[in-house]
């Protein structure tokens, strides 16, 4: 998940989502940042119309925000980025619940067909009897 991102550059546009404790009140609150500076570890955005004194610290390498503990924020490049890991994580969600109790009524072409996508490199053999009744 800390996957290596790209350097930022200074007054770049980014968005910034309250996680952690931080979120507890204020889900899915993202807004506009503005990265005012980068070093060679770090770098540090704050909200637009703010002072310094709200500026959070970045990692470079991974964006994560420099904390001790909890973070409270994290970075996307993008709006578009945010909207696509959001429907990501109910598509996820959804398929997970679905198949939680699974009982199908599904066909054997449909099953082999969805296990074609979710399995693409291991190929489900057919079934093999080796005590036959």
């Amino acid at each position: 998940m800390n996957e290596n991102k790209r350097k930022p550059v200074v007054r770049e546009k980014l968005f910034c989502l309250a996680v952690g404790n931080l979120a507890r009140n204020n889900k899915n609150d993202i807004r506009p940042v503005i990265v005012t500076s980068v070093g060679h570890k770090y770098f540090k955005c704050q909200e637009e119309g703010k002072d310094r004194s709200f500026e959070i610290q970045y990692h470079i390498d991974t964006w994560l925000e420099k904390a001790d503990g909890c973070v409270d924020h994290k970075l996307y490049e993008s709006m578009q980025e945010w909207l696509d890991e959001t429907e990501k994580g109910k598509l996820d969600s959804k398929f997970c619940e679905s198949f939680k109790y699974y009982r199908s009524n599904f066909t054997l072409e449909q099953l082999r067909a969805v296990d074609k996508i979710l399995f693409p490199k291991a190929p489900t053999e057919g079934a093999e009897c080796t005590n036959p009744a």
